[in-house]
């Protein structure tokens, strides 16, 4: 699996507000678990792949998280 396909599985398994959550404070023990849970999901992958996946999942979990807020309130 490429970095794009793990950070779609990561999205659709946690949801992008989950992830930006989880990522939000900044402590790398936060990552400990997400990273396991992906080498056992994606065991044959690379540890360059995975990171990336993760980084990139994380990134547009963020952004989706400020566009949502940036949106005006429904009428």
């Amino acid at each position: 699996m490429n970095s794009v396909q793990i950070a779609e599985a990561l999205l659709n398994m946690e949801g992008a507000a989950g992830l930006a959550e989880l990522f939000s404070a900044g402590r790398k023990c936060d990552a400990v678990p997400v990273q396991v849970v992906l080498l056992r999901l994606f065991p044959d992958t690379s540890h360059d792949d995975l990171t990336a996946g993760l980084n990139l999942a994380v990134t547009l979990a963020r952004l989706d998280a400020a566009e949502a807020r940036a949106m005006p309130p429904p009428c």
